[in-house]
């Protein structure tokens, strides 16, 4: 869009600033404003090559050529019209299918791939669950999340801290002893400190849950003695996920990385669900620091597929021998 407007400024400015090809003193020049005239604009009637009248040289006016690239101008926005269309539908399906946002009816529109989420929502944590489907649909380029959270009566920060610390002594992965809350102006301050950032992770989504919040900032450090060498956390997690009972975390297609207790996920799951689980693995690992799962295919069929199936027909076309 910047590159479009620069363009338009630029032949804006070059039509303003072209000289008259009759009095350009230039052999074989064409003149700027002959190529970005401004619609109504006279053309320059003698050609700067041999002062004669170019007018009578021009059997065939140029509106045809204007009149089809208007035309194709229109059918591209109308097709971009129809794309936007279909991603909002598919947006809008990915939210009705959530068992949580269904009753909300959020309002989905979108242009050019941003996608524009309009509602009323409870919580903070079904403002954030609704983002994040929107933006993991296949198209769209970013979200401007315009949900409103809304509570039942008034509500001030006393009563949000209160329901934050019911949230959090909820959740059986938080401890109390370990992780506080305080609230100002509604925005929830996480404070303390946490063996692994998967402690972390899970007093921020139950504080979310609390009505009122309107936003959440986490101040929880990790504890020095929770640092542990990048090989032993690759071991731990690996053996967290080779127990893993959610579908579609299979430890033989996820490769684990660690550089300064940071972890890298790399590899394939089957859905999105089983991404969370894997990331959520990951993250409760005691000693690390942060999960990075960007690099996780979901979706399709594992790598390797065809030599996964080979590999028990061996043993059977084998003994036939």
């Amino acid at each position: 869009m910047a590159a479009k407007a620069y363009m338009d400024e630029t032949i804006g400015t070059y039509d303003g600033l072209s000289r008259d090809p009759t009095k350009s003193k230039a052999p074989r020049r064409i003149a700027v404003s002959d190529l970005y005239r401004r619609p109504g604009a006279p053309r320059s009637q003698l050609s700067p090559e041999s002062g004669t009248d170019r007018s009578k040289q021009e059997s065939r006016p140029p509106a045809p050529v204007t009149a089809a690239r208007s035309d194709r101008g229109a059918r591209a926005a109308t097709a971009s019209e129809r794309d936007d269309d279909r991603l909002a539908a598919a947006v809008a399906d990915r939210l009705q299918h959530d068992p949580g946002l269904r009753p909300y009816g959020i309002k989905v529109s979108l242009q050019d791939g941003v996608v524009t989420l309009q509602g009323v929502v409870d919580v903070l944590a079904d403002k954030e669950r609704a983002r994040k489907l929107a933006q993991e649909t296949p198209g769209v380029v970013a979200v401007e999340n315009a949900l409103s959270i809304s509570t039942d009566g008034k509500i001030d920060d006393e009563d949000i801290a209160m329901e934050v610390a019911e949230e959090l002594a909820a959740d059986p992965r938080v401890d109390q002893r370990l992780i506080g809350a305080r609230v100002e102006g509604g925005v929830v301050h996480l404070e303390g400190r946490a063996p692994h950032e998967g402690m972390v992770r899970a007093a921020t989504e139950a504080a979310a849950r609390a009505r009122g919040v309107r936003d959440l900032v986490s101040h929880v450090v990790l504890d020095d003695q929770a640092q542990t060498d990048d090989a032993t956390l690759v071991n731990r997690i690996e053996a967290a996920l080779a127990g893993a009972t959610t579908r579609g975390v299979d430890p033989q297609y996820i490769e684990v990385h660690s550089r300064d207790s940071t972890i890298q996920l790399r590899g394939w799951v089957k859905d999105e669900a089983a991404y969370e689980a894997a990331v959520e693995i990951a993250a409760n690992v005691e000693g690390v620091a942060r999960v990075d799962g960007s690099g996780l295919r979901l979706g399709g069929l594992p790598p390797n597929q065809t030599r996964a199936t080979r590999g028990p027909a061996r043993p059977h076309s084998s003994s036939r021998k």
